[in-house]
């Protein structure tokens, strides 16, 4: 670290510094961002998070400008299309999953008011907790819900990370000085 620089997260290196100073862990009420991260975070299962971000832009042009109004309308067709493009994760599970859970997005938003007052309701309404272990007991319980509602490549280790990127738990590492609230003290 440089002079001057301020404390980051240990991954924030290089190319995904602005992503972490930016964009991870900023909590927000936009629904178009929810569906994106966890789009992003269901391709990320059992891939580096490097890799989806290198083809974030891809997902974002190949899903419609994760417009979940319009993937939970693509067909098969669709499907077939997105796995002969390059710029996105060609799995055809995943992507089947992608319809699938943006279909799902749209029932939870309608019955919770949005689909972030629902990823609060495991919080008790809460922001940027601190979690006591990773997967979290929110992650855990958000997870077996989101499966019980048909949600799939969402599991604990997947949605603790969704829910760190959306601001909801706290994962920034002790001393960042990018963590809510400033830097967390060191243990």
């Amino acid at each position: 670290m440089e002079k001057g620089e301020r404390k980051r997260c240990r991954w924030a290196l290089d190319e995904l510094r602005g992503y972490h100073d930016a964009e991870w862990g900023r909590f927000s009420f936009d629904e178009k961002r929810a569906f994106a991260f966890l789009l992003l975070e269901m391709f990320q299962s059992g891939l580096s998070w490097l890799t989806i971000y290198r083809k974030k832009e891809g997902f974002k042009e190949a899903f419609a400008g994760f417009d979940v109004q319009k993937v939970a309308l693509f067909t098969q067709n669709d499907v077939e299309r997105l796995l002969l493009d390059p710029s996105i994760v060609r799995n055809k599970k995943k992507i089947e999953a992608a319809v699938t859970c943006a279909r799902h997005f749209i029932e939870v938003a309608s019955e919770f008011g949005g689909f972030v007052p629902y990823l609060l309701s495991f919080t008790g309404g809460q922001v940027a907790l601190r979690p006591v272990e990773s997967p979290s007991d929110q992650a855990r319980a958000l997870s077996k819900d989101l499966k019980r509602r048909g949600f799939a490549f969402l599991g604990p280790i997947v949605v603790q990370s969704y829910l760190e990127a959306m601001g909801i738990l706290d994962g920034h590492e002790e001393g960042c000085a990018f963590a809510p609230g400033g830097p967390h003290p060191a243990a």
